[in-house]
């Protein structure tokens, strides 16, 4: 009805009104805690964002508060200015300044903080900062502290970018710049060309890419690029060799598959290593020698589902066809009993308020029991079995006759067919498996 349509409107208008101005009591209590801590920016922050939220400028006692700690904090930074004992800190304070100006920039109620934004406009504040960034600038390149030059000549370019370029700040940027990454650039060749008089191939080549990255955006620095190359390759070569005669002093001793699987680990290593720049040896032939003798094969006397050619994660294995050519034989077989019981139904007749019916009640209920058996043999063994049963039970009520009508035919449960439970019992069965199997199974694999 109409009474109750305005009642619901009115709740949510009040409510709403009460949001609005808890948000608003927020932002005056954020503003004046920044304010006493000495947070200056943010205290303006939160009463702009007050201000912004009334549509025209409040005549209480929270408005008065708000100017009161804006002259305040805009003599704060004027005196601080005028006060530095440094260039850096008066950029500091001028960078405030300048932050409050743009937060106060355009406003609706301009006419009432005039005394500030027709005193310092977003432009001068921006030239008058820029101006201090590039004179610490200068300093840093006179001094040859040309990263931080760069930087500083960055900040000018930031901080005037809304009028257009501040002098020669962009040539300048792009000058240091590239003097900072030259200087760089030639701290790490230095050093790079130290590592390659000890013949530590390996550091050197690392300090002369630096070099070349570092500098790359002006072109290549020297020759780094050459002796990048030329040092990449004796560090590898070098690799390449020890991976070869750490191999060679373990094939002495060799007799197992897992130890020629760790051969070949080190002969691939010996020759992935240098394969760029050719061959130094025998390492590629020595891989795929060991890789062979290293092959675990196993024969799938029974797998279920596939569970385990799916799942076994082990690189050095192979399935073969006949168990005579295996080193271990696997078998997950299952014993299923089904049961499915006699439908019980029972009949009852029934006699209330004067009317004579039947309640028909029927019960159908079947059970599947299943066990899987998990059997490794061969040159190692393990075994694991378990048991698992799914039933299904079905229940139907149905009255016929002259019945109240409080009776109501209904039905429960749901009968499963044989396949279906066992699907069930199936997804029990690999997450088992999954679980705690495959990872013992990898491991005997490893093992061989």
């Amino acid at each position: 009805n109409l009474g109750g349509f305005m009642e619901k409107n009115i709740r949510k208008v009040f409510l709403l009104i009460i949001l609005v101005f808890t948000i608003v009591s927020c932002d005056l209590k954020n503003a004046e805690k920044a304010f006493e801590s000495g947070g200056y920016v943010t205290a303006v922050r939160y009463s702009v964002k007050y201000l912004d939220g009334k549509k025209k400028f409040p005549d209480n006692k929270e408005s008065k508060k708000i100017m009161s700690n804006l002259e305040y904090i805009v003599k704060h930074y004027e005196d601080g200015i005028k006060n530095s004992d440094s260039i850096e800190n008066k950029i500091l304070n001028l960078k405030d300044l300048r932050e409050i100006r743009i937060l106060l920039d355009n406003k609706p109620y301009d006419k009432y903080i005039s005394f500030f934004t027709s005193k310092y406009s977003v432009e001068i504040l921006s030239e008058e900062l820029a101006e201090l960034y590039y004179k610490v600038a200068l300093n840093n390149e006179k001094t040859g502290n040309y990263r931080e030059a760069e930087k500083n000549f960055l900040e000018v370019k930031s901080v005037y970018k809304n009028f257009g370029s501040y002098k020669n700040a962009d040539e300048l940027y792009l000058t240091n710049r590239k003097k900072a990454n030259e200087k760089e650039a030639g701290e790490n060749y230095n050093t790079a060309k130290s590592y390659e008089a000890k013949k530590n191939y390996c550091d050197a080549r690392d300090y002369y890419n630096k070099a070349y990255q570092i500098y790359q955006e002006h072109g290549d620095y020297k020759d780094t690029k050459d002796l990048y190359t030329q040092n990449d390759k004796k560090c590898k070569k070098e690799l390449s060799e020890k991976y070869y005669e750490e191999a060679k002093k373990k094939e002495a001793t060799a007799r197992y598959k897992y130890e020629y699987r760790e051969l070949a680990d080190l002969y691939y290593k010996s020759y992935d290593v240098y394969k760029f720049y050719g061959t130094v040896n025998d390492a590629n032939e020595k891989y795929k020698l060991y890789k062979e003798k290293g092959i675990v094969r196993i024969y799938l006397e029974n797998d279920l589902e596939n569970i385990m050619r799916d799942n076994l994660n082990n690189s050095g294995i192979e399935y073969v066809y006949s168990s005579r050519d295996s080193d271990i034989i696997i078998s997950i077989d299952k014993d299923v009993r089904y049961n499915t019981f006699p439908e019980r139904r029972d009949i009852r007749k029934l006699n209330e308020e004067g009317n004579h019916f039947r309640e028909i009640s029927i019960i159908r209920e079947n059970e599947l029991w299943t066990r899987i058996n998990i059997n490794v043999r061969g040159k190692s063994a393990y075994t694991n079995s378990r048991e698992y049963v799914k039933k299904s039970y079905y229940r139907e009520i149905n009255y016929d006759g002259s019945y109240p009508s409080k009776y109501k035919n209904y039905k429960e449960g749901r009968y499963e067919s044989e396949s279906t439970l066992f699907s069930w019992i199936m997804e029990e069965v690999k997450d088992d498996i999954l679980r705690d199997d495959i990872s013992r199974i990898d491991d005997i694999i490893s093992g061989i």
